[in-house]
């Protein structure tokens, strides 16, 4: 029964571990192509789960519930219900092959096949984290415990070990979640350290506090300025292609190249979030925006960032939304969502189309 307890738990111990670093992985660089990632990561799962079943079966009586259970909690954290459902499946069909074919395990079988789906349901609604992993894992625990119990581990020494595995898991589901709350905690602050500072902490190019701050004198002191903001498609093709830490790169190498950019009329960058920036330009009416606008344009699709290591599959793609004050009035934050709904127009157009929010003429450049 000990060594049962301990078996167990070191499975549950290492896949929780080894998940979690797999998701942290997951974040920077995509584990397998984009489009069939879902379908491989339940392939790769199921499988993981068939091994350690058939362990299960051939040393411990197939008795150790963690090897299937843990499999498919893992689809969820780092897949899709399409990897649940593939993972589920793939385990729960193997059973077939690894015991004696009884009623009692295909009852089993479609149980943990059932559960599985029912699973995928509720991760579509409500997906699984690491903060409401327990809720899960318990709420297909439960139902695969008793039914063993009932039809499958008579032995009141058997009941014993799943009540003390419940016992241990909960405590450690507990720790798991305490400790992640806190990483959580931490980078809040330094997140909120970042924005009180208005200062991007990766580009190092002001924020949305700064351009907020800076658009509402601008208003006050009844100040003409224009705010541009640039969308470039690039970033989130790459980002979703080579994961966030190369899309950081491309990112930041762009910014030392926009340095080179030169026009008359005084501008600042900022920035927004990771594929949108802002250009404020002071004292500028609508038609110097525009002039920037198809200059800035040009530059970008010019841009060349092999010689930094990047290879891009096209040339940089942008699009440009712009709002003038006063001629569209309001506060700073309706001058801002002004350029942001002439951007979203732009969007709609083409790669490389500029809308002013004054109903001026666009200007569209085609390469």
């Amino acid at each position: 029964m000990l060594l049962l307890i301990v078996f167990n738990y070191t499975i549950l111990f290492t896949f929780i571990v080894g998940i979690y670093m797999l998701h942290v992985k997951k974040q920077s660089m995509p584990l397998f192509y984009q489009q069939y990632e879902h379908v491989f990561l339940g392939i790769l799962l199921g499988t993981t789960g068939i091994l350690l079943t058939g362990a299960s079966f051939s040393s411990f009586g197939g008795y150790l519930v963690n090897v299937r259970l843990i499999p498919v909690l893992a689809a969820g954290l780092i897949g899709s219900p399409l990897t649940i459902i593939i993972t589920g499946f793939m385990i729960g069909y193997s059973r077939f092959f690894m015991g004696d074919l009884t009623i009692p395990l295909v009852f089993g079988t479609a149980n943990f096949m059932l559960l599985s789906f029912i699973m995928a349901i509720f991760h579509n609604r409500f997906p699984i984290t690491f903060k409401n992993i327990h809720w899960y894992y318990f709420g297909i625990f439960i139902p695969t415990a008793l039914f063993s119990y009932f039809f499958i581990l008579p032995s009141f020494e058997q009941l014993n070990l799943l009540l003390a595995f419940v016992i241990c898991t909960t405590f450690y589901f507990f720790l798991l979640k305490y400790t992640l709350q806190k990483r959580q905690q931490e980078a809040l602050l330094v997140q909120h350290a970042a924005n009180y500072e208005k200062i991007d902490t990766i580009t190092k190019l002001p924020n949305h506090r700064w351009v907020y701050e800076r658009c509402e004198e601008y208003v006050h002191s009844h100040m003409r300025f224009s705010v541009i903001r640039c969308y470039i498609y690039n970033f989130e093709e790459y980002h979703q292609h080579n994961g966030h830490l190369m899309r950081d790169q491309l990112i930041t190498t762009t910014i030392q190249k926009l340095c080179d950019f030169d026009y008359a009329h005084p501008y600042q960058f900022a920035q927004l979030d990771s594929y949108e920036f802002v250009i404020l330009m002071p004292d500028a009416p609508p038609a110097i925006a525009l002039d920037f606008s198809a200059h800035f344009q040009h530059f970008m699709q010019d841009l060349d960032l092999s010689q930094h290591g990047i290879q891009l599959d096209k040339d940089i793609q942008l699009a440009l939304g712009i709002a003038s004050f006063p001629d569209q009035s309001g506060e700073a934050v309706d001058i801002i969502q002004a350029a942001g709904k002439a951007l979203d127009k732009a969007k709609q157009k083409t790669h490389f189309t500029i809308e002013h929010a004054n109903n001026l003429p666009e200007t569209k450049t085609q390469r």
